[in-house]
């Protein structure tokens, strides 16, 4: 594997278990708001660095690799877009009930 390979990977790596962790801590642990919503920033920046880590990498590619990544991102960003939109929707009209786990249209 080379070398900005390898840092991509890393810096995916430590993005999810710092998205993990901080998850784990704001679900479990009783913390002030100012702590919590400190805390749930923090996968915020460790995102930004992968996301520039994997843009430096697109940057080493050839057209074609560069043209299977664009179009990746761009199914991505699609279906990104579509969930929420989708869930949203739902939401209007699907009662959740938390205790039993049932859902009500």
């Amino acid at each position: 594997m080379e070398k900005t390979k390898r840092k991509v990977l890393l810096f995916g790596l430590i993005w999810i278990v710092t998205y993990l962790v901080c998850l784990l801590i704001v679900k479990k642990v009783l913390l002030p708001k100012w702590a919590g919503f400190s805390l749930a920033l923090i996968p915020a920046f460790t995102f930004a660095i992968f996301i520039y880590q994997y843009i430096k990498k697109i940057s080493s590619m050839d057209e074609v690799e560069i043209r299977i990544q664009f179009e990746a991102v761009v199914w991505g960003f699609s279906l990104a877009l579509l969930l929420p939109m989708i869930l949203g929707s739902l939401s209007l009209v699907i009662t959740w009930n938390n205790k039993t786990g049932v859902i009500y249209l």
